[in-house]
């Protein structure tokens, strides 16, 4: 997932980037949202917003709320539902093969500790859906513990 991430965010020319995974839906008007939000408030170079958390029939909101994403925020939460970013293609952030199934969780947490700010609307962006055959559910463990070491990561260069 990290290379053909990487390849794609290397042939990207836009001014933003959103990021989806192919097993989610994105809502109606959420790329306006982040666009919108993105050119009115140049202080952040990322957006996100919420998910509906779906399994089968059942939707469920996941955070619902409305705030700065700060780096010692994402050290013990996870807050951020990938499928509903957005961000200036002018940060030329790059996913980390050495933290794969927590590359994510690593993209934010480098971003924010090199003083990058994250804004977090409430609008729901997408839908966020579970099953059997996604990586993250057959890969659990793998991908808890590559969080675990991200964030250990990052707490022990914040102790030095």
């Amino acid at each position: 997932i990290v290379d053909a991430s990487n390849f794609g965010l290397d042939h990207c020319s836009g001014k933003y980037i959103a990021r989806m995974d192919c097993d989610d839906v994105m809502l109606p008007n959420s790329l306006q949202v982040r666009y919108d939000f993105l050119e009115t408030h140049p202080e952040f170079g990322m957006v996100c917003g919420d998910a509906y958390q779906c399994k089968g029939n059942v939707k469920i909101k996941k955070f619902n709320r409305e705030l700065e994403i700060t780096h010692n925020m994402l050290l013990f939460n996870y807050l951020i539902t990938h499928s509903c970013i957005m961000y200036r293609s002018e940060l030329n952030l790059r996913y980390d093969k050495e933290y794969e199934y927590g590359e994510d969780v690593k993209l934010f947490l480098e971003y924010t500790y090199n003083g990058g700010r994250i804004y977090s609307l409430k609008d729901m962006l997408c839908e966020y859906h579970f099953h059997k055959d996604q990586i993250c559910q057959r890969l659990m463990k793998t991908n808890r513990s590559m969080t675990k070491k991200v964030q250990n990561y990052y707490i022990k260069k914040m102790t030095m």
